[in-house]
Protein backbone atom coordinates (compact mmCIF):
# COMPACT_ATOMS: atom_id res chain seq x y z
CA UNK A 1 0.00 0.00 0.00
CA UNK A 2 1.40 3.70 -0.95
CA UNK A 3 -0.29 6.84 0.20
CA UNK A 4 0.09 9.72 -2.03
CA UNK A 5 -0.23 12.60 0.93
CA UNK A 6 -1.43 15.99 -0.44
CA UNK A 7 -0.38 18.77 2.27
CA UNK A 8 -2.63 22.13 2.03
CA UNK A 9 -0.30 24.98 1.41
CA UNK A 10 2.57 22.74 2.49
CA UNK A 11 5.43 25.67 2.37
CA UNK A 12 3.28 28.25 4.38
CA UNK A 13 1.58 26.08 7.06
CA UNK A 14 4.93 24.54 8.71
CA UNK A 15 5.84 25.90 12.38
CA UNK A 16 9.50 27.03 12.94
CA UNK A 17 9.57 25.03 16.13
CA UNK A 18 9.15 21.96 14.27
CA UNK A 19 11.95 23.32 11.78
CA UNK A 20 14.05 23.76 14.49
CA UNK A 21 13.74 20.26 15.99
CA UNK A 22 14.18 18.90 12.97
CA UNK A 23 16.95 20.26 12.05
CA UNK A 24 18.92 19.50 15.36
CA UNK A 25 17.05 15.80 14.88
CA UNK A 26 18.64 15.44 11.83
CA UNK A 27 22.11 16.15 13.62
CA UNK A 28 23.19 19.34 12.23
CA UNK A 29 25.02 21.73 15.22
CA UNK A 30 23.22 24.25 17.31
CA UNK A 31 25.47 27.28 16.02
CA UNK A 32 24.30 26.04 12.42
CA UNK A 33 21.05 25.79 13.41
CA UNK A 34 20.80 28.74 15.03
CA UNK A 35 22.27 30.26 11.36
CA UNK A 36 19.64 28.15 9.70
CA UNK A 37 17.20 29.43 11.60
CA UNK A 38 17.40 33.12 11.40
CA UNK A 39 17.48 33.26 7.81
CA UNK A 40 14.08 31.40 8.14
CA UNK A 41 12.87 33.47 10.80
CA UNK A 42 13.80 37.32 9.79
CA UNK A 43 11.24 37.33 7.29
CA UNK A 44 9.05 40.69 6.99
CA UNK A 45 6.64 40.93 4.40
CA UNK A 46 4.23 44.09 2.75
CA UNK A 47 1.46 43.29 1.07
CA UNK A 48 0.25 45.89 -2.27
CA UNK A 49 -3.28 46.87 -2.42
CA UNK A 50 -4.73 48.80 -4.78
CA UNK A 51 -1.03 49.94 -5.34
CA UNK A 52 -0.50 51.18 -1.76
CA UNK A 53 1.79 48.61 0.27
CA UNK A 54 0.57 47.98 3.87
CA UNK A 55 2.51 48.58 7.01
CA UNK A 56 5.32 45.29 7.44
CA UNK A 57 4.32 42.49 9.55
CA UNK A 58 6.55 39.65 10.13
CA UNK A 59 4.79 35.94 9.79
CA UNK A 60 5.60 33.50 12.75
CA UNK A 61 5.69 30.00 10.67
CA UNK A 62 6.48 29.00 6.57
CA UNK A 63 9.15 28.89 4.72
CA UNK A 64 9.65 30.99 1.52
CA UNK A 65 9.54 30.09 -1.90
CA UNK A 66 12.43 30.10 -4.25
CA UNK A 67 14.54 30.76 -0.94
CA UNK A 68 17.42 28.19 -1.78
CA UNK A 69 17.19 26.31 1.68
CA UNK A 70 13.27 25.82 1.53
CA UNK A 71 13.70 22.59 -0.73
CA UNK A 72 15.91 21.31 2.00
CA UNK A 73 13.96 22.02 5.11
CA UNK A 74 10.37 20.84 3.77
CA UNK A 75 12.59 17.55 2.69
CA UNK A 76 13.61 17.19 6.41
CA UNK A 77 10.22 17.66 7.68
CA UNK A 78 8.80 14.92 5.79
CA UNK A 79 11.03 12.91 6.75
CA UNK A 80 9.77 12.96 10.43
CA UNK A 81 6.48 11.86 8.78
CA UNK A 82 8.17 8.92 6.45
CA UNK A 83 9.96 8.12 10.15
CA UNK A 84 6.67 8.02 11.93
CA UNK A 85 4.82 5.80 9.19
CA UNK A 86 7.45 2.64 8.53
CA UNK A 87 5.48 -0.55 9.41
CA UNK A 88 3.47 -2.46 7.23
CA UNK A 89 -0.25 -1.54 6.94
CA UNK A 90 -3.20 -3.72 7.65
CA UNK A 91 -6.58 -2.71 8.77
CA UNK A 92 -6.10 -3.09 12.57
CA UNK A 93 -3.13 -0.55 11.40
CA UNK A 94 -4.94 2.26 9.60
CA UNK A 95 -5.86 4.23 12.75
CA UNK A 96 -2.38 4.32 13.24
CA UNK A 97 -1.66 6.04 10.48
CA UNK A 98 -4.58 8.33 11.66
CA UNK A 99 -3.26 9.25 14.74
CA UNK A 100 0.28 9.60 13.07
CA UNK A 101 -0.89 12.18 10.02
CA UNK A 102 -2.92 14.52 13.10
CA UNK A 103 0.03 13.85 15.19
CA UNK A 104 2.61 15.30 12.66
CA UNK A 105 0.03 18.02 11.54
CA UNK A 106 -0.10 19.04 15.24
CA UNK A 107 3.44 19.51 15.78
CA UNK A 108 4.47 20.58 12.01
CA UNK A 109 1.28 22.47 11.13
CA UNK A 110 0.66 20.86 8.20
CA UNK A 111 -2.81 19.88 7.04
CA UNK A 112 -3.62 16.71 4.77
CA UNK A 113 -6.02 18.05 1.89
CA UNK A 114 -8.43 14.52 2.23
CA UNK A 115 -10.06 15.03 -1.00
CA UNK A 116 -6.38 15.45 -2.74
CA UNK A 117 -4.54 12.77 -0.59
CA UNK A 118 -4.82 9.29 -2.84
CA UNK A 119 -3.97 5.53 -1.85
CA UNK A 120 -2.81 2.39 -3.83
CA UNK A 121 -3.09 -0.44 -3.25
CA UNK A 122 -0.85 -3.52 -4.14
CA UNK A 123 -2.85 -6.67 -6.78
CA UNK A 124 -1.92 -8.78 -3.72
CA UNK A 125 -4.23 -6.98 -1.37
CA UNK A 126 -8.51 -7.84 -1.06
CA UNK A 127 -10.55 -5.24 -2.47
CA UNK A 128 -12.65 -5.85 1.02
CA UNK A 129 -9.66 -4.60 2.33
CA UNK A 130 -8.98 -2.22 0.19
CA UNK A 131 -12.42 -0.06 0.41
CA UNK A 132 -12.28 -0.68 4.40
CA UNK A 133 -9.16 1.31 4.61
CA UNK A 134 -10.55 4.43 1.75
CA UNK A 135 -13.62 4.32 4.15
CA UNK A 136 -11.74 4.93 7.54
CA UNK A 137 -8.70 7.69 6.23
CA UNK A 138 -11.33 9.21 4.04
CA UNK A 139 -9.05 8.93 0.66
CA UNK A 140 -9.75 7.93 -2.44
CA UNK A 141 -8.18 4.30 -4.10
CA UNK A 142 -6.34 5.03 -7.30
CA UNK A 143 -4.13 2.19 -10.11
CA UNK A 144 -1.71 5.55 -10.87
CA UNK A 145 -0.32 7.54 -8.29
CA UNK A 146 0.79 9.97 -11.44
CA UNK A 147 4.04 10.59 -12.69
CA UNK A 148 7.21 12.78 -10.86
CA UNK A 149 9.80 14.75 -13.21
CA UNK A 150 8.15 12.20 -16.47
CA UNK A 151 8.55 8.89 -14.63
CA UNK A 152 5.94 6.62 -13.04
CA UNK A 153 5.61 6.31 -8.85
CA UNK A 154 4.88 2.55 -9.46
CA UNK A 155 7.29 0.90 -11.75
CA UNK A 156 6.17 -2.05 -12.83
CA UNK A 157 7.65 -3.56 -15.80
CA UNK A 158 11.26 -3.55 -17.89
CA UNK A 159 9.87 -0.80 -19.77
CA UNK A 160 9.32 1.87 -17.10
CA UNK A 161 13.18 2.08 -16.70
CA UNK A 162 14.31 1.29 -20.53
CA UNK A 163 14.76 4.93 -20.67
CA UNK A 164 17.70 4.97 -17.88
CA UNK A 165 19.39 1.63 -20.02
CA UNK A 166 18.96 3.44 -23.32
CA UNK A 167 20.44 6.66 -21.95
CA UNK A 168 23.55 4.71 -20.86
CA UNK A 169 24.42 3.15 -23.75
CA UNK A 170 23.80 6.43 -25.33
CA UNK A 171 25.86 8.40 -23.43
CA UNK A 172 29.71 8.62 -22.39
CA UNK A 173 29.42 6.40 -20.05
CA UNK A 174 31.17 2.83 -19.73
CA UNK A 175 30.16 0.51 -17.64
CA UNK A 176 30.99 -3.30 -17.72
CA UNK A 177 28.26 -6.31 -18.23
CA UNK A 178 27.45 -7.23 -14.73
CA UNK A 179 26.32 -3.59 -13.75
CA UNK A 180 24.24 -3.38 -16.55
CA UNK A 181 22.76 -6.33 -15.58
CA UNK A 182 22.49 -5.63 -12.30
CA UNK A 183 20.76 -2.06 -13.59
CA UNK A 184 18.47 -4.27 -15.75
CA UNK A 185 16.96 -6.09 -13.32
CA UNK A 186 17.08 -4.06 -10.51
CA UNK A 187 16.73 -0.36 -10.99
CA UNK A 188 16.59 0.41 -7.48
CA UNK A 189 19.80 -0.48 -5.78
CA UNK A 190 23.11 -2.40 -7.18
CA UNK A 191 23.52 -6.49 -5.85
CA UNK A 192 27.19 -7.21 -6.08
CA UNK A 193 27.28 -10.75 -7.93
CA UNK A 194 29.78 -13.17 -7.74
Amino acid sequence: MAIKVDLEKACDQIRWDFIKYTILDAGISLFFSNVIMECVSTVSTQILWNGIPSDIFFPMRCIRQGCSLSPYLFVLSMERLGLLIHKETNVDRVFIICDVLSLFGAASGHKVNGTKTNIFFSKNINANISTEICNILGFSMTDNLGSYLGENWIAGTPSCYKWLVELLWQGQFIINTQLFHAIYEDPYFYRKRD
